[in-house]
């Protein structure tokens, strides 16, 4: 392990120290750490088992030093963190600091992350948290709701204005019919 490597992980437990030992505690490593994340091999992921440390899968834009989508789990819980892709917003100046969470995934960008969070499921039996905050103009519930959906392959129970609001929850809606998203998706193409 590189040497900064070590000096930056030496100071993970003295921050979360003043967590209670009950309290799941996965870390979003700020972005000086994220580096060497990104080019870090598994030792990474033991020392963070080690200490049962969670750690915090994160889609955002892939820019620079920017950390890559994962799947690890490395205590108790699974923890994902979904911020949008707003290449465009993310580090522009002169802009709110909710510009850059202005996103809202589609449908195909959703479905690699339910496939991350099935496996990061499937490593350890307990929860698995996924957090979408891409919070501008309600996108983060909008996408929650999608991913509800994938996750359970079953439509969603959904307010009419919401509907209006994003035409495009319609594909997950609950109908009389309460076809699955996917056989809603398989009958449309026939």
């Amino acid at each position: 392990m590189h040497a900064t490597s070590t000096r930056s992980l030496a100071k993970v437990p003295i921050a979360l120290s003043t967590a209670s030992a009950t309290f799941p505690k996965p870390y979003s490593f700020p972005h000086t750490t994220r580096f060497w994340l990104h080019t870090a091999d598994e030792s990474v992921i033991d020392f963070l088992s080690e200490l049962g440390i969670g750690f915090c899968n994160i889609d955002q834009p892939l820019l620079g030093k920017a950390l890559k989508p994962s799947a690890e789990r490395t205590s108790p819980i699974g923890y994902v963190r979904l911020h949008g892709r707003n290449y465009q917003n993310w580090f522009a100046e002169n802009k709110r600091s909710s510009d850059r969470y202005d996103y809202l995934y589609a449908m195909k960008e959703l479905e690699p992350w339910a496939d991350r969070v099935r496996s990061i499921s499937e490593k350890r039996r307990e929860s698995v948290y996924v957090v979408t905050n891409n919070h501008f103009e309600g996108k983060a519930a909008v996408n929650a709701l999608q991913f509800a959906s994938l996750l359970t392959d079953r439509p969603v129970d959904l307010p009419e204005q919401l509907l209006a609001r994003y035409p495009q929850l319609r594909d997950i809606a609950e109908t009389h019919e309460s076809k699955s998203p996917r056989h809603r998706e398989t009958a449309a193409g026939e």
